[in-house]
């Protein structure tokens, strides 16, 4: 089958040595996907933003309900078990209540509207296409 479709795409047949190259190649980027994209380490600390501003630095394994003031009202957030969530929010489409649960370091959610974002952070962040 790979023959077939090297003929119809490339106008030759795949080698030996072509099949070692995609083989070697596949490896490599699972490989690099387990250690950069796959990170299971739990972060340690919450950073807080509002408006762009730091806000608060909360502690993951402190069981706690907090309010965050935001450009359009309280934003609520709850700490349980090392996991932090969106609990309500004034915006109307509640996308950060829809996050769900964060655990991860590099974790990220935001109420946009509201201005208001919580980061997880620890020793081993998730690569995360946000950047700062």
């Amino acid at each position: 089958m790979i023959n077939r479709l090297s003929e119809r795409y490339l106008g030759e047949k795949l080698f030996t040595g072509d099949l070692v190259i995609l083989l070697a190649a596949l490896i490599v980027l699972v490989m690099l996907y387990l250690q950069y994209w796959h990170s299971n380490a739990n972060g340690e600390q919450v950073v807080v933003m509002v408006s762009g501003k730091f806000w608060s630095n909360l502690d993951l394994y402190e069981d706690q309900v907090i309010e965050i003031p935001g450009k359009l009202g309280i934003s609520i957030v709850s700490i349980s078990n090392g996991k932090i969530r969106f609990r309500s929010s004034p915006c109307s489409t509640k996308q950060c209540i829809h996050q769900g649960w964060l655990h991860q370091g590099g974790e990220f959610a935001a109420c946009l509207p509201n201005e208001v974002s919580v980061q997880i952070v620890g020793p081993d962040p998730r690569f995360d296409s946000i950047n700062f």
